[in-house]
C-alpha cells in the first residue's frame, strides 16, 4: 500500500475509471461550493485513494463540518484570500499595494477566528479542532497593517507623523490655489471661460479658458481641447504655489511608499509561518 495517500498506485485508478466515474465533474462541482479561492484549488486537486484510514479521516472531518454546519448554520470561512502570490512579491522586495495588504491582514485575522472557532467547539469536532491548531496568530502583523491602511483601500494620514503632516500641509497648500483660481470664475473673467470650474492637467491645477481670451489670462498652456477652442491655462499667479504644491505631493507619494514597503517587509519577515496557515 502507498504511504502516501494521495499519490494512486499504477493500475488502482486508471484513466478510465476516472472518466466513467466523471471524477474530474465531481471534483469541479466541489470547487465550485466552496467558500475560497484556495479551498477550490484543494479541492480540484483532490484524488481518490487506496488507503482506507486516510478515506476514513477525511470522511469524519466531513461528517464533523456538516454536524457544526448543522448547530451553526456555517462555519466561518469568510475573508480568506489565496495571498501566496503577495508572499512571494514580498520576498523579492517589491511593495504591496494597500489592498493586497489588506487581504493579508484579512486572511490571517479570519483564520484566528476559523481556528477559535474549531477549537471552541473540539467535543463536536475534534479532528477539524486539532487541524486548525497549525494556523498560526499575526497580532502585531494585523495591527500594524490595520492601523496603516483604511477600509477603503488608502493609507491613512496616521500611518505615519510624517505622512499626516504632509498631507496637511498640501490640503492646506491645495486651498489657497484653489483661492487664486476661483477668483477667475467670477466677475470679468467669468465670460473667457468654457466652463467656471478648475481643471487638472499634468497634476496641476488650470483653468479652461477660451482660446480667444488666450492673450487675456496670461499663464502656461498645458493641454487644449480636441478642437483647439479651449486652452488648459496655469495663471502666472499660482504656477509657484502649483510648483510648491507638487513638490509635496511628491514628498507624500515617496511616504507612502516608504511605509508600504515597510508593510510589506513585516510580511516577508512572516512569509513562511503565512504560508503554512494557507496550506492548513
Amino acid at each position: 500500500m502507498n504511504d502516501d495517500p494521495n499519490n494512486l498506485p499504477s493500475g488502482d485508478f486508471d484513466a478510465h475509471t476516472m472518466r466513467v466515474l466523471e471524477y474530474g465533474a465531481i471534483v469541479a462541482m466541489l470547487a465550485e461550493r466552496t467558500a475560497c479561492a484556495l479551498g477550490a484549488e484543494r479541492a480540484r486537486e483532490l484524488l481518490p485513494s487506496p488507503v482506507h484510514a486516510f478515506v476514513q479521516e477525511r470522511q469524519q472531518e466531513t461528517r464533523e463540518a456538516r454536524s457544526l454546519i448543522g448547530d451553526f448554520g456555517t462555519i466561518p470561512l469568510g475573508g480568506i484570500y489565496d495571498v501566496r502570490p503577495y508572499l512571494v512579491r514580498a520576498e523579492v522586495e517589491q511593495a504591496l499595494a494597500p489592498g493586497e495588504l489588506l487581504q493579508i491582514a484579512s486572511t490571517l485575522l479570519n483564520g484566528s477566528r476559523l481556528k477559535a472557532f474549531l477549537v471552541r467547539h473540539v467535543a463536536k469536532a475534534p479532528l477539524l479542532a486539532d487541524r486548525a491548531k497549525a494556523i498560526s496568530d499575526f497580532p502585531p502583523l494585523m495591527g500594524e497593517i490595520e492601523n496603516a491602511i483604511g477600509r477603503d483601500g488608502t493609507v491613512q494620514d496616521s500611518a505615519s507623523t510624517t505622512l499626516g503632516s504632509l498631507r496637511s500641509q498640501v490640503r492646506v497648500l491645495a486651498r489657497r490655489v484653489d483661492d487664486r483660481l476661483n477668483q477667475y470664475l467670477s466677475g470679468n473673467f467669468r465670460a473667457m471661460l468654457q466652463d467656471p470650474l478648475i481643471v487638472l492637467r499634468d497634476d496641476r491645477r488650470c483653468l479652461p479658458v477660451k482660446a480667444e481670451y488666450k492673450s487675456a489670462i496670461k499663464g502656461i498652456v498645458h493641454d487644449q481641447s480636441a478642437s483647439g477652442a479651449t486652452l488648459f491655462i496655469e495663471p502666472m499667479p499660482v504656477v509657484e504655489l502649483n510648483n510648491e504644491l507638487r513638490q509635496l505631493e511628491g514628498k507624500e507619494r515617496q511616504e507612502v511608499q516608504r511605509i508600504l514597503s515597510k508593510l510589506t517587509a513585516l510580511v516577508a519577515k512572516q512569509g513562511e509561518k503565512i504560508h503554512g496557515t494557507c496550506e492548513v
